[in-house]
């Protein structure tokens, strides 16, 4: 998956096998130990291994009326060293029951 990838022969034959991902390894780590921001995701290293997901960062969407819902784009944020979460940036409407102060949206 990139240098200094471990991987695991799992397939038969020649097929490919699983590997992690190296980021906490390769030097994405800067820090050491702790969490980063990786792939738009909220990530802890810990030592050499794989970096596990703490936070996906997924969008939150909030039901309002009829087939109406807001919308709000998430990502992760690096306030400081050790302040890394993820962060509401934008929020948008989403749906064929959202009214635009007059009339129905048309998507």
């Amino acid at each position: 998956m990139g240098r200094e990838s471990r991987c695991e022969p799992t397939g038969i034959g020649l097929e490919v096998g699983t590997c992690d991902d190296p980021f906490c390894r390769n030097g994405g780590a800067i820090r050491g130990d702790g969490k980063y921001c990786h792939r738009s995701q909220v990530v802890s290293c810990t030592g050499d291994a794989a970096p596990r997901i703490v936070d996906a960062c997924a969008d939150r969407r909030q039901y309002l009326f009829e087939d109406c819902y807001s919308v709000q784009k998430r990502e992760c944020m690096e306030y400081t060293d050790t302040d890394i979460r993820c962060a509401g940036s934008h929020s948008h409407l989403e749906g064929n029951g959202c009214y635009d102060g007059r009339r129905r949206r048309s998507w």
